[in-house]
């Protein structure tokens, strides 16, 4: 029998935003360097990880070397983009980096089209002009400054 959040996962993904929501901000407010808080923001995750990874061995063995070298990739990667995001964070303040951020969800959807050929939705593809345009006017390019 499916759990209710399954069912009905809207209450799963604003608690998820909440919890997000608030990275950038408290990222500024540490006064610290971005590979400081990126690599803090990994550490303090590794007590949540390391038991379900455990569990994870437990229940299903080791992982065979090639996926374990996609996953260092992967981490490698994930670093590049932490770091980055909490440079971006100093540079152009919490809000904007935040949305730049999440623009990653745009450029994604049309990569895995040009090269996995998986054309979006009509409705997908009608919105990524609006999203594009909303970062225009949130960047404060038309006006003398923007949001930091």
């Amino acid at each position: 029998m499916p759990s209710r959040l399954y069912d009905r996962p809207i209450g799963a993904a604003l608690a998820g935003a909440l919890a997000i929501s608030f990275s950038g901000i408290l990222f500024r407010a540490a006064h610290v360097s971005p590979s400081t808080g990126a690599f803090y923001r990994c550490a303090l995750a590794l007590p949540v990880l390391l038991p379900l990874s455990w569990l994870e061995y437990r229940r299903f063995g080791p992982r065979p070397l090639r996926q374990r070298a996609l996953a260092a990739l992967a981490g490698v990667f994930f670093a590049i983009d932490l770091v980055a995001w909490h440079e971006g964070i100093e540079q152009v303040g919490a809000g904007l980096a935040t949305v730049l951020g999440n623009l990653q969800v745009v450029f994604v959807g049309l990569l895995a089209w040009m090269i996995l050929g998986e054309r979006p939705s009509n409705r997908s593809l009608a919105a990524i002009p609006v999203a594009l345009f909303g970062v225009l006017l949130i960047s404060g390019v038309f006006e003398s400054g923007g949001l930091r």
